[in-house]
């Protein structure tokens, strides 16, 4: 039924968006407005099918809750749309779309529009996700609904090495338990004594769930009271000692939990398939290189290629800060160069499908054409929309000093550091390399010398900020920060090799004047006042003319309330082309 009320709400709108249509009829001294027009504001007008369009696209999020103002809602929302005609007007007028940058943007943009399309024909309206396929994934395979009892857990370490007693570093264990028995701050103690590489950050483990660990470890853990220190626990290597500072207990999550989540990843993994089906039809595929090259290009410079097609280029630099904005790189527990690769290895496979894509035709379907559309005109008004954020907010001299003085430690040049990094690959006696390295460093010995000692390669990499020294391990930036200028960095372990690394020069954070700092202060400004600046632009774009609204016709949408959008993009714009046609 629900269908067929769309069907019929289209139908209707179609035929009231004729934009030749006259809109003469407009008296602004009556605000009396034609049935088809809901707001007027001079000559931009919002129509009865551009406003019902706007509410069936809208997110969820933005929409109003359940018995809310809806008058208020719906010329709030009326307000909005004429303010962003006059940005989209301002926009094009200045022509903003013109830019490499823009240009970069909308290539990325165009490959994942492409890709959807492509994707949503090949499943066509049946993707077999239903609910009672959501319930049959959910009760066969219910352990993965279980969120296990998770231990937020400490570990100490002390090596048996050469020369040193095995009854001394068992001594010195009891001796660390006995003082943390006393009230002594475990990870304190683990961040002095700990030789363990999770020592740099307090012997903290983060929350240990069952299966990561060997079972004999995981024994301890687990009958552990919270704030108790574990008896010391031997191993070949040395004593281990385990503290328990939380423990949050197994939870089940119910179908309805589940559901929302479980949807999201079936979808996802049935997306990422057809997107591995469609780039296998590629005739003349783009060839990943190998994980090695890779590692290297990673390494080599900023401006080094990755991936080069026909009008699409990707470079080091601009995949770093994809990766960096990417939310399973941040929640990613695995070795950043191991994430990247995978990342590297998926944009690939999509590169290869989109041009099996471009193959088919798609560029030429209309539903690409409109959703191109759509996204360029909201980027370039949101685009124009900040920049005259920026704007008013360089006008307000005093406002952005005052700003910038109580906010003057977030306008600094912030620190870099050039290094040279010993890489050294994981072999059968790790640990024994990684204790020699640790004395090595310890003693203050060159980095050339530890390298005569332990093998491996040593490169040279110039100002590093943190977030650069985070994607070649998380732990650096901490590490790299306690060494000063020739001084080398505690050894630590990734997932492939052991590493030190040697300080050759810092480049000390330096707080900007206030004239240098000035557009970086503007658009935090911005950023923080956006609410305040938005209405003050709002009452510029408006000026003077009044903004009138069809009363009569927005009370009757408000009484039938807002269209509940229960189909698909892809269903609409295919709905919307039939009736077209």
């Amino acid at each position: 039924m629900r269908l067929v009320i769309i069907l019929c709400s289209l139908s209707l709108l179609i035929a009231c968006s004729d934009e030749s249509a006259p809109n003469a009829a407009v008296r602004a001294d009556t605000a009396t407005l034609d049935a088809n027009i809901l707001a007027r504001h001079g000559e931009r007008t919002v129509t009865v099918s551009e406003f019902d369009a706007r509410l069936m696209e809208m997110p969820a999020a933005e929409r109003p809750a359940s018995g809310s103002d809806l008058t208020g809602f719906y010329k709030n929302t009326l307000r909005e749309m004429i303010v962003q005609q006059r940005l989209l007007a301002m926009a094009r007028a200045a022509d903003l779309a013109a830019t490499e940058d823009f240009e970069r943007t909308k290539g990325q943009f165009k490959r994942t529009v492409a890709l959807d399309l492509c994707v949503h024909d090949r499943l066509g309206p049946n993707t077999g996700l239903t609910q009672e396929g959501l319930r049959a994934e959910y009760e066969s395979a219910k352990e993965r609904f279980v969120r296990p009892e998770r231990r937020s857990t400490y570990h100490l370490f002390r090596r048996f090495e050469d020369g040193v007693p095995e009854s001394d570093v068992v001594a010195f264990v009891d001796d660390v338990r006995g003082r943390a028995l006393r009230g002594a701050n475990f990870p304190r103690l683990a961040a002095e004594y700990s030789q363990s590489e999770w020592r740099h950050k307090s012997g903290h483990l983060g929350f240990v769930t069952p299966g990561q660990f060997d079972a004999g470890f995981e024994e301890v853990i687990f009958s552990l009271p919270e704030g108790v220190p574990s008896e010391p626990v031997r191993t070949s290597d040395g004593m281990h000692l385990f503290f328990v500072e939380t423990i949050l207990p197994r939870q089940e999550m119910s179908f309805d939990e589940a559901a929302p989540k479980l949807h999201e990843s079936m979808m996802a993994a049935l997306y990422s398939e057809t997107v591995a089906a469609i780039a296998a039809d590629a005739v003349d595929p783009v060839q990943a290189m190998d994980r090695e090259i890779f590692s290297e290009k990673m390494n080599a410079s900023p401006q080094a290629v990755l991936m080069e097609t026909d009008g699409y280029l990707l470079n080091v630099q601009e995949f770093v800060a994809r990766l960096r904005r990417s939310p399973e790189f941040q929640a990613s527990r695995r070795a950043p160069m191991a994430m990247a690769y995978g990342a590297y290895e998926q944009m690939v496979t999509r590169e290869n499908a989109y041009r099996v894509c471009l193959s088919e035709g798609i560029e030429d379907d209309p539903r690409y054409a409109r959703r191109m559309q759509s996204w360029e005109e909201a980027a370039i008004t949101a685009m124009q929309r900040q920049q005259l954020l920026r704007e008013l907010a360089l006008s307000d001299e005093s406002a952005l000093r005052a700003f910038y003085e109580g906010h003057s430690g977030q306008f600094s040049r912030e620190p870099a550091w050039s290094l040279r990094r010993l890489i050294v690959p994981l072999g059968e006696n790790a640990s024994a390399t990684m204790a020699r390295m640790e004395r090595d460093v310890a003693s203050g010995i060159p980095l050339d010398t530890i390298q005569d000692h332990v093998g491996g390669e040593i490169e040279i990499r110039e100002e590093m900020v943190a977030d650069d020294l985070k994607v070649i391990d998380p732990l650096l930036p901490a590490l790299v920060a306690k060494a000063g200028v020739g001084q080398r960095t505690a050894p630590y372990r990734t997932s492939d090799s052991l590493e030190v690394v040697e300080v050759t020069s810092i480049r000390d954070p330096t707080v900007l004047p206030f004239e240098d700092a000035r557009e970086r202060v503007a658009g935090l400004y911005a950023a923080q006042h956006a609410q305040q600046l938005y209405e003050e632009l709002v009452s510029q774009l408006l000026g003077s003319e009044p903004l009138l609204f069809n009363d009569v016709a927005i009370a009757d949408l408000s009484t039938m309330g807002v269209p509940d959008a229960d189909i698909s993009v892809e269903e609409l714009e295919e709905l919307l082309g039939t009736l077209e046609e």
